[in-house]
């Protein structure tokens, strides 16, 4: 079985396009997908990926504390997500890691 565990479905460069491009994984023999969240506001839009193709498309939104110039969902966006954690089970991940 394969799974893509990583792809930003939710990006812009995929909003006229996105149905096909998980259709072509698919027939190209990927099982499942993840979508991860970028940017908070993108949390949505995942969510409903996840619900258009249940059981093929999943959630996630990765946490990442140590991000530069808030290119990540962090902890400061948890008001805005919880709602929508709380309407679907979704992944969360949080990413530690030392910069050194």
């Amino acid at each position: 079985e394969m799974i893509d565990c990583h792809c930003h479905l939710a990006d812009n460069s995929f909003k006229e396009d996105v149905d096909q491009v998980i259709h072509r994984a698919l027939q190209f023999g990927v099982s499942k997908l993840i979508v991860v969240c970028e940017y908070a506001d993108q949390a949505e839009k995942v969510i409903g990926l996840s619900e258009r193709w249940k059981g093929k498309v999943h959630s996630s939104i990765g946490v990442h504390p140590i991000q530069k110039r808030n290119k990540s969902v962090q902890m400061k966006h948890y008001d805005l997500i919880e709602p929508l954690i709380r309407k679907k089970s979704l992944t969360i991940g949080l990413h530690w890691r030392n910069r050194t």
